[in-house]
């Protein structure tokens, strides 16, 4: 069961440009939402107003919410030293905000780099990571994405592959996103329990223009899968993680955030 984490939560990538993270915490809450997932915009923003890690946890808890999430580390076969830096800054932010898991998109190599290949270098690099982790007292959850990612943001695709990968690494935990995993064959299976644990699920409906492999994420009831009801229809355990809204305004051209924000609560049941 929850232990200091939110049960509802919004995503802060649905948080426009110019909007504060003090306004969107109000309309988070205000919406019946007692948790938000911070992306490395929110991180940024508190620190550039000189509010350390316990002066960001006292601003949403003076709103009754707590972090979600901590997005996103990994992308462990870049050789960019400014993504080392990333994962060292993230990974001591969400030290801070502990008990909120910091998620994991383990990244991908170049179509020169068979996929295998690129699987190994990324399992090692988030072994290296995890133990780190395990020393800062940070629960780390993986991300499995479409396979349109390969060569892109994961090649890690399948809640299969990632339990294979848990049982070489202990301590992880899954991030189950709902857009990314909608017809895996094992969604089913991990959500009634039976399979690796899971860290958090991220939800939002699912739609596409023509076919499924132009998925794109939509808003509560918009969708092609309505999400809620394929969640109940699977008999999901009830209160075992934090339930993420992950939208990105930045798909959402013209679209006003709160009101996405307060549909989906009503959706949920929240107010």
């Amino acid at each position: 069961m929850l232990e200091n984490l939110p049960k509802y939560a919004v995503n802060h990538y649905l948080c426009p440009t110019g909007v504060s993270l003090e306004t969107f915490a109000d309309t988070v809450a205000s919406a019946g939402f007692d948790g938000i997932g911070l992306t490395e915009a929110a991180l940024a923003e508190s620190q550039l107003a000189d509010r350390p890690v316990s002066a960001l946890r006292h601003l949403l808890a003076e709103r009754g919410l707590s972090v979600s999430s901590v997005n996103t580390a990994g992308f462990f076969l870049s050789d960019d030293p400014a993504q080392s830096e990333r994962n060292t800054r993230l990974l001591e932010a969400a030290a801070g905000l502990a008990p909120a898991a910091l998620n994991i998109i383990v990244g991908a190599g170049d179509l020169a780099l068979p996929l295998e290949a690129a699987r190994e270098q990324a399992e090692a690099g988030l072994a290296r990571y995890a133990e780190r982790a395990r020393q800062a007292g940070v629960q780390l959850i993986v991300e499995p994405m479409w396979v349109a990612n390969a060569f892109g943001k994961s090649c890690f695709h399948s809640i299969a592959q990632v339990e294979a990968v848990f049982s070489r690494i202990p301590g992880l935990k899954l991030n189950l996103d709902y857009y990314h995993l909608w017809c895996d064959p094992d969604l089913g299976r991990v959500l009634r329990g039976q399979g690796c644990e899971i860290g958090l699920l991220q939800i939002c409906d699912v739609d596409w223009p023509q076919t499924p492999n132009q998925a794109v994420r939509a808003p509560l009831g918009e969708g092609k899968l309505p999400v809620l009801g394929q969640l109940a229809d699977m008999q999901r355990i009830p209160g075992a993680y934090p339930i993420e809204l992950e939208l990105f305004i930045n798909q959402l051209p013209g679209r006003d955030y709160a009101e996405l924000i307060r549909s989906a609560a009503r959706q949920l049941n929240l107010n």
